[in-house]
């Protein structure tokens, strides 16, 4: 059991817990999952009377009642690209949060430690390029293809990553990257072309597309409809549908422009 004194140690406690919340929902988490965690953690808190926990697609809101009154607490979230790291990490301290293994000084450190760890940039654009070369690879099952989305690829993360330190909304930045990936590939075919090289355009450009699919938004958002989570599931369900959205728009514009220019 967390002991507490004052408080303010309640409000800290409250703040560890909402803040473990917020990074496993912004790291992809299930919503049933996100809440689970918040309300096991504040049950182990001395002296709560009364647990509340809402947890939506953008929003954490925790209420629990003490003896002295009701302390709130709310965090908006934006959730990120998926973290099976952070996920991963932030269950160990949660486990061992319920255990009562940290004091209130080392669970905050542990918190901050957690978020602040950012992805390696190099290893995000190779990991993700390395996928496109091997989803290349499954549909046309040939050597040069795989080899092109693999470079493509990486461009194409490149052009993501410098548009998402732009801060726009994420229906552009995919929109954009994916018209460039189009349109890359449609120059890297007239490039081997003019060496007598035919590739097959549909697996390079489905193979750079898939770092982009919104997967793992769609099976969250089943799981939370199911599960009784209509909010959390119905939003999740119609990000992933804008996100799909822009990948086709992206890819269908550069392409209607090309036949109309008869440059395929």
């Amino acid at each position: 059991m967390q002991f507490v004194k004052t408080k303010e140690d309640c409000q800290n406690l409250m703040d560890v817990v909402a803040d473990t919340a917020r990074i496993l929902l912004e790291s992809g988490a299930e919503t049933y999952r996100v809440e689970d965690t918040a309300f096991r953690m504040s049950k182990s808190i001395q002296k709560v009377n009364k647990i509340n926990v809402f947890v939506s697609y953008t929003c954490i809101i925790i209420c629990l009642s003490f003896d002295f009154g009701d302390l709130v607490t709310m965090r908006r979230t934006i959730p990120k690209a998926t973290n099976l790291w952070k996920i991963h990490q932030i269950n160990n301290f949660s486990r061992n949060f319920v255990k009562d293994e940290y004091t209130l000084d080392e669970s905050i450190k542990i918190i901050n430690d957690i978020d602040n760890r950012t992805v390696d940039k190099k290893m995000y654009i190779l990991g993700a390029a390395a996928a496109s070369g091997l989803f290349a690879h499954l549909l046309v099952g040939g050597i040069i293809e795989p080899i092109v989305a693999f470079f493509i690829s990486i461009l194409e993360m490149l052009v993501f990553r410098f548009f998402q330190r732009k801060e726009n909304p994420q229906f552009v930045n995919t929109y954009v990257t994916v018209a460039f990936m189009t349109f890359l590939t449609l120059v890297t075919l007239k490039i081997f072309g003019v060496f007598d090289i035919a590739l097959d355009m549909n697996s390079i450009i489905v193979g750079c597309i898939m770092p982009f699919v919104p997967g793992v938004s769609i099976t969250n958002s089943v799981r939370d409809v199911l599960s009784g989570d209509l909010l959390s599931g119905i939003s999740s369900m119609i990000n992933a549908i804008i996100t799909a959205l822009s990948i086709a728009l992206g890819v269908g514009s550069i392409l209607y422009f090309a036949v109309m220019m008869e440059a395929i």
